[in-house]
């Protein structure tokens, strides 16, 4: 990650330019910040300052950790328990699927739905995103978000590459060229 980034990020998220959907220059205000895996710890940190910042300019800022919130999801549907139960008996695809049926990424992106209109932010930062994965990845998510951000910019925080066309969570691929951990997106703008 740049240096620079979260500065950038900071005036990006004080021009009204960026804030509003009508003066936006994009369609769909999806935006990434793809950072190295290691610096996970680097990146809460100055996530944390640049809300306060934010937050102290009378910016809006809606924070939220995409595993915490599948996690409260589950336990509202009574779910999670069962879930760890499944874990242990079954084996590894069946846990998967068990678990993407019991939290489609509909019910994610309806929750964050909510959380929008409710606190009616001007920035939604969603972080996470690598200790959700297999259970969840984030372009299905992005797909499912397209008609519920009313308009308001999110920013994936993404500990991976995003090259504008594709995902590559944790830099990481297989040895046989096939790489299990890049999927095609082509509807975020990379904000790094």
């Amino acid at each position: 990650m740049k240096a620079d980034t979260f500065d950038r990020l900071y005036e990006k998220c004080r021009d009204e330019s960026f804030l509003s959907s009508e003066k936006n220059d994009y369609k769909i205000p999806f935006y990434i910040i793809p950072y190295k895996p290691h610096e996970e710890n680097s990146v809460s940190k100055q996530i944390k300052m640049i809300h306060k910042r934010l937050t102290e300019n009378n910016k809006n800022i809606l924070v939220l950790d995409l595993f915490s919130l599948c996690i409260d999801l589950l336990k509202q549907q009574d779910l999670l328990e069962e879930l760890f139960e499944l874990e242990v008996e079954e084996d590894g695809s069946y846990f998967l699927d068990a678990f993407d049926s019991a939290l489609k990424d509909s019910m994610v992106s309806d929750s964050i739905q909510k959380m929008i209109q409710d606190f009616k932010p001007d920035v939604v930062f969603i972080q996470g995103v690598g200790k959700i994965y297999p259970f969840k990845k984030i372009n299905p998510l992005i797909n499912s978000l397209h008609t519920k951000t009313e308009g308001k910019p999110i920013v994936f925080f993404y500990p991976g590459t995003y090259d504008g066309n594709s995902f590559r969570l944790f830099d990481l691929h297989s040895g046989n060229n096939t790489n299990i951990f890049k999927s095609n997106y082509y509807q975020a703008y990379n904000l790094e």
